[in-house]
């Protein structure tokens, strides 16, 4: 009696586990086929692309004359994370010259799961002496970044440490929303908005002569720049990407839209060609500035 109740019991342990194993057994494959394409291992390749700046805006700041860039650029991408990335920024306006040639390195970072996304650069500038750019008194510059998706937005921030002959902190924060507009996930908007601070201390470096955007007027002689060096708001960034990524190529546009803040006040002096201080040539400034709109179109490929 005791034998048939085991043997009963047996039969039905072993009953259910072939119900339990048939009902799982394309979850089970689902689960293989996930693992296997999440451990295969990353490649290496070569990223070129061909972008178009409608204008150069930095923290909210710009010349008072619209400078367009044509950007060229070479990217190789190792299989481990890091990167080197050189371009080129054309001056696409009445001047038509090389502004500025960009050398930056890198290691990105990501998870599994793709939530936590990472990376540290170091970047060199080399601006052409006749250059009105913002940023064209900076040497270089090294940084960190992190983003963090939740299931609704994703948090941003960097911190990037800026060299001229002064050394000056650049901190952003912001927040982005990924849209897919189709099924095959690759086509998205993601809006995003951001606060940028940073210290004025890269103004004190700001020589002429330049497009008066210290309403300072401009002449042969040279306008040196001085400004109190703190730390503050300077802008709000509203942006748009539109990207439209397969796996070899892609496109995207990107309209931007500045709140500049918090006007840096700033001491000008004008200097001679012999180096001496013109008299009665020191002025006392409030910056001056405005909201900007802007955007980036560009294209790349991956090979």
């Amino acid at each position: 009696m005791k034998l048939n109740k085991i043997l009963v019991l047996t039969l039905g342990i072993l009953s259910s586990f072939t119900m339990i194993k048939a009902q799982n057994k394309d979850s089970i494959l689902s689960e293989l086929k996930t693992l296997l394409k999440e451990t295969t291992p990353k490649k290496s390749y070569f990223k070129a692309q061909l972008s178009y700046l409608s204008n150069a805006v930095f923290n909210g700041r710009k010349d008072s004359a619209a400078l367009p860039y044509l950007m060229p650029s070479l990217e190789y991408n190792h299989k481990s994370g890091l990167y080197v990335n050189a371009t080129v920024s054309y001056l696409a306006n009445s001047q038509s010259r090389v502004d500025v040639f960009d050398v930056t390195a890198g290691y990105n970072f990501e998870n599994k799961d793709g939530r936590f996304y990472a990376g540290i650069y170091a970047n060199k500038s080399f601006y052409n002496t006749n250059s009105n750019n913002v940023q064209s008194d900076l040497k270089g510059n090294i940084g960190g970044f992190a983003s963090y998706a939740t299931n609704i937005i994703t948090f941003n921030t960097s911190v990037n440490t800026m060299f001229s002959s002064t050394t000056d902190l650049n901190v952003d924060f912001g927040i982005e929303k990924l849209i897919y507009l189709n099924s095959e996930e690759t086509f998205s908007i993601t809006p995003a908005i951001a606060a940028n601070f940073a210290g004025t201390g890269f103004y004190q470096t700001f020589k002429g002569p330049r497009k008066n955007r210290f309403n300072q007027p401009i002449n042969a002689a040279t306008l040196v720049v001085s400004s109190p060096k703190k730390f503050q708001l300077m802008s709000y960034e509203f942006s748009l990407p539109i990207n439209f990524d397969k796996d070899k190529w892609g496109l995207y546009l990107t309209p931007y839209y500045a709140i500049a803040q918090n006007p840096v006040t700033t001491s000008t002096i004008l200097k001679g060609p012999n180096g001496n201080t013109i008299p009665n040539s020191l002025r006392t400034n409030v910056e001056d500035i405005e909201n900007s709109f802007f955007a980036e179109l560009g294209v790349y490929i991956k090979f």
